[in-house]
């Protein structure tokens, strides 16, 4: 058989492949791209998949929730306007006057420090110092951490930020009442629009000073009551 006439069997009945070939062939097409990748993205691309291993969770699976929850740049606010935009969904869930009137309390000393910030740049950290080097009464404390709770749900809710960095700041124990007080119970008819809502302390269902003071309870005498 001459050379051109074996050319042209091959060519009719070329040689069958093996599994293994086959499996060899796309092993070492993969590594020849793995190794078109810059090392500094192989590197991160190891790195994350090293953070996710713990979480049972892909890389791929990763990329895809980012893609269908990233914040949308494109409706970026601040929390000033943040403000309004919250409290106008509150009036259209027919929250009660009171309870609208302390929000706008309490977002007005909020938007004080916070008011110029974009949603997506605040930081657990700030929050935390913002309250700490406040001289405010626990309670005080408390409402005014609640109330930026419940707004950055909203923002979440909204997509302008992934997560809440309020959510998991401790609160603040209130010892001034016995445990399992009845006024403990903060489920009263002032907070019925929301599950955020009902975390409000009922010691500040008033107007709070700028300052987020309250004025100090005043013992009256009555001189007829005999003890």
């Amino acid at each position: 058989m001459s050379q051109d006439e074996y050319a042209l069997f091959r060519k009719t009945f070329p040689e069958p492949k093996t599994e293994l070939t086959e499996d060899l062939s796309a092993v070492s097409a993969l590594g020849c791209e793995a190794f078109v990748l810059p090392m500094p993205l192989r590197v991160e691309a190891l790195t994350c998949w090293q953070r996710l291993r713990p979480l049972n969770s892909t890389l791929t699976q990763a990329v895809e929730f980012f893609i269908k929850n990233r914040p949308r740049p494109e409706a970026a606010k601040s929390l000033e306007e943040l403000k309004h935009e919250f409290l106008k969904s509150r009036k259209t869930m027919n929250c009660r006057p009171r309870t609208l009137v302390q929000y706008e309390s309490y977002l007005r000393v909020i938007c004080g420090e916070f008011g110029k910030t974009d949603i997506a740049r605040i930081l657990r950290e700030d929050i935390e110092d913002w309250l700490e080097e406040s001289d405010w009464s626990p309670r005080t404390r408390k409402n005014y951490l609640v109330t930026f709770t419940t707004v950055l749900n909203y923002a979440v809710g909204k997509g302008y930020r992934l997560d809440n960095p309020a959510a998991g700041l401790e609160r603040p124990i209130l010892d001034d009442r016995p445990v399992g007080s009845p006024k403990e119970d903060h489920r009263d008819e002032d907070d019925e629009c929301s599950a955020g809502d009902r975390r409000l302390v009922p010691g500040q269902r008033m107007i709070a000073p700028l300052h987020g003071q309250l004025p100090e309870r005043v013992s009256v005498s009555r001189p007829w009551q005999r003890r």
